[in-house]
């Protein structure tokens, strides 16, 4: 295992490796780092250390692991080649940006081309501090990136891949996939994450501010917590599966696919649409919902945080998990997506 620590700051060279690194594309649109430092080009593991806030930046394809530890260092395992670079505070908060400009990615469906809305989203944990930067760069292949609990943002793209992060509690996370998949376990903090063509999964999880969106691809929320939420899909259904909420916003829309919201702890206000007009109830405990055809609202558990849905199919709410409740029809088993046949690998 190799240790490394930045160089001095020279700006002429670190001018001239940002454009070469710019113009090959090597940084997520939004997060310019790559202002250069040194280098490891590697198929093994190679460790640096870091501050006490850092950022760090992922640009790989294939399968991505990104793990929090107890240790201020970033730590990258890859078997396939793999540069990794180390920035100072300086050339950091020369490039980096506290909102991020999301692009608009398009794919084709079997309902035509989708082009997903640009959109931004503001970084809140950065702070004026300055922040060590690591970047990582690879092609297809196994690689895990082990972060500080501490870091203040962690931003990962790819074209085709499976990110696993799991974890991470203490900043913001950034993760956007064109084709594949993202799960996320034990998380916290603050994020975004984009898969145009592919599944989202969230398991366990207590979220300050999650957005979430797809193109064409379902989501799944199991055991999770949220004061802010805002998840949206084109074609794909969307579960909110023994879930809780607190004050703050919640929203769920898919404009082709299902929403189904199932709550577990607390209460909560629904004001749901379904544009094929099919809305069901099962609730076990005290629950007072108006449904009429297409639109539904109403107060679950004594009430609570206001929970927004749209649906271009069917609206399904109900309280706890759905695996726990018995004598449901196979109209509602077969309305709900299962997070378990959409299992998002895991990286060895």
């Amino acid at each position: 295992m190799r240790r490394r620590t930045p160089p001095p700051y020279n700006r002429v060279v670190l001018r001239a490796r940002f454009l070469k690194w710019l113009t090959l594309g090597a940084v997520a649109v939004g997060l310019i780092l790559l202002v250069a430092g040194p280098k490891c080009a590697q198929a093994d593991s190679v460790v640096y250390s870091v501050g006490s806030s850092p950022i760090v930046n992922i640009k790989v394809e294939g399968w991505l692991a990104i793990k929090a530890w107890d240790r201020q260092a970033v730590r990258v395992d890859s078997d396939g080649p793999t540069e990794v670079r180390a920035f100072n505070g300086r050339a950091v908060a020369a490039a980096v940006q506290k909102e991020i400009q999301v692009i608009t990615p398009a794919v084709r469906t079997r309902r035509g081309l989708i082009t997903l809305p640009a959109e931004s989203f503001v970084v809140s944990t950065l702070g004026n501090q300055l922040h060590d930067g690591i970047a990582v760069r690879g092609a297809s292949g196994h690689t895990t990136v082990y972060v500080p609990q501490s870091t203040a943002l962690v931003a990962a793209r790819a074209g085709r891949a499976t990110i696993n992060i799991e974890g991470y509690h203490g900043g913001t996370f950034f993760l956007r996939v064109h084709r594949g998949a993202v799960r996320m376990q034990n998380m916290g903090g603050e994020g975004f994450v984009q898969v145009v063509n592919g599944t989202i999964v969230a398991e366990d999880s207590s979220f300050a501010r999650l957005r979430a969106r797809t193109a064409d691809g379902n989501m799944f929320f199991e055991r999770c917590h949220a004061r802010q939420i805002e998840a949206s899909s084109a074609l794909g259904s969307i579960v909110y599966d023994d879930g809780s909420f607190e004050a703050g916003l919640a929203r769920f829309e898919s404009k082709f696919g299902r929403v189904a919201v199932g709550i577990g702890t607390g209460g909560a206000l629904v004001n749901a649409h379904s544009g094929a007009g099919n809305i069901r109830t099962n609730f076990e405990r005290f629950a007072k919902m108006d449904v009429r055809q297409n639109d539904a609202q109403g107060t679950i558990g004594g009430g609570g945080p206001m929970v927004s849905i749209s649906a271009g199919g069917a609206v399904l709410l109900y309280d706890h998990s759905i695996r726990s409740r018995q004598g449901l029809d196979d109209g509602w088993n077969q309305r709900i997506p299962r997070a378990r046949k959409h299992r998002v690998r895991t990286v060895p």
